[in-house]
């Protein structure tokens, strides 16, 4: 928006304004769609400062670059509990299974103990 705001300037200040639009007509449309947008969203361009949108830009930038390295770091943590989990689950399947196994035994052993 900074580079197409010289246009309006120069179309505000030209000497034959139509003359300079028909040369500049697509920087000028560009300007003043970007600033009608603007303010269809609630800003006000004339206390608009491109360098605080700069920097607010690179700050937001650095900060989803963090939360990316944060959130893989996190992707990795989370597949190997998982992968723990399951295993755990797994195991624990198991010895119950043994378990279960081991009581129908004691009751058929019980079972044929008491026949005899």
């Amino acid at each position: 928006m900074k580079d197409k705001k010289k246009y309006a300037e120069a179309y505000n200040n030209a000497k034959d304004p139509d003359r300079y639009y028909r040369s500049h007509h697509d920087q000028l449309t560009l300007f003043w769609g970007a600033e009608e947008r603007l303010q269809h969203m609630g800003v006000d361009t004339r206390k608009l400062k491109l360098k605080d949108i700069e920097e607010h830009y690179k700050q937001l930038t650095a900060d989803r670059s963090r939360l990316a390295e944060s959130y893989k770091a996190k992707e990795g943590e989370y597949s190997r509990l998982k992968k723990m989990d399951d295993s755990i689950k797994k195991f624990l399947e198991k010895e119950k299974e043994k378990k279960t196994l081991n009581v129908k035994y004691q009751q058929a052993d019980r079972s044929f103990n008491n026949s005899h």
